[in-house]
């Protein structure tokens, strides 16, 4: 019995969609952030065939703080990474809520930009 994707990842993901320069042996563009963790990311819009599963990465995620890893799959114009390290839980925040990100307005996040769970109407005192 195989394990899922879903188990196998290291950390929980959160929706981001930032568009950073990258390199990679014999390759230097542009990719599109999704699916962030502490532990990895997805890669969406590159140039189709430029990089390979198992093949080094490096990511440059803001002004001098850039994050390596490994290719762990490529299809299209989209690629797995996983980081050799994990990023930064404040560079985890900053792409969650980065232009793009739509956060509604009403909810509820914590120190570290993660939703919290809703209230439970029962606990709730009603406004005045």
């Amino acid at each position: 019995m195989g394990v899922n994707l879903m188990e196998r990842r290291a950390a929980e993901r959160y929706d981001a969609s930032s568009t950073i320069p990258l390199r990679a042996p014999g390759f230097e563009g542009q990719g599109r952030i999704s699916d962030l963790s502490l532990a990895g990311c997805r890669l969406k819009d590159i140039e189709p065939g430029r990089l390979e599963s198992g093949q080094s990465i490096t990511l440059s995620l803001m002004d001098n703080m850039e994050a390596s890893g490994i290719v762990c799959w490529a299809k299209g114009r989209s690629a797995g990474v996983r980081f050799d390290a994990p990023i930064a839980m404040a560079t985890l925040a900053y792409f969650r809520f980065a232009e793009g990100i739509d956060v509604p307005e009403d909810t509820n996040v914590d120190g570290f930009g993660r939703v919290l769970p809703p209230l439970d109407p029962r606990t709730v005192a009603p406004p005045e």
